[in-house]
């Protein structure tokens, strides 16, 4: 019988259900170490997932702070760009070179916003997590 709950609980790793425990004739015991082993492995699951989960918004909020820096290096470049072009020889070229460092600026902003929402996300389910009753 061992054996048998063995062969469910890989089963059920599988991507099976609690149900193929209804299939067979388990004892009461059996029913309730099977389900037991069920929920371990869910939990297992869901840790792994929220690990995972964890390592994305650590490299979010890495990805945060070096594209905030360029953001800020990015708008200096921009201003000092701006204001030597009134009184260069090279004016148009510095306003291309200026527009250039603008379409840049909004790419670091659009992947800010996308870095914000991971970090975001992370910390309202880290929040739910540690909300719940069952961790």
């Amino acid at each position: 019988m061992k054996k048998l709950l063995t062969g469910l609980l890989v089963l059920a790793a599988l991507g099976g259900s609690v149900l193929i425990a209804d299939e067979y004739d388990l004892s009461v015991e059996e029913r309730f170490e099977y389900l037991e082993e069920e929920l371990r492995v869910m939990e297992a699951k869901e840790q792994d997932l929220f690990d995972e989960e964890e390592a994305k918004a650590q490299v979010a909020a890495q990805n945060l702070a070096t594209l905030q820096e360029m953001r800020a290096q990015i708008v200096a470049r921009v201003n000092k760009i701006t204001a030597e072009a009134k009184k260069s020889m090279l004016s148009a070229e510095m306003k291309q070179l200026a527009d250039q460092y603008k379409d840049q600026l909004k790419q670091v902003e659009d992947q800010l916003k996308v870095e914000q929402a991971i970090v975001t996300d992370w910390n309202k389910l880290k929040a739910l997590r540690e909300a719940s009753i069952i961790k």
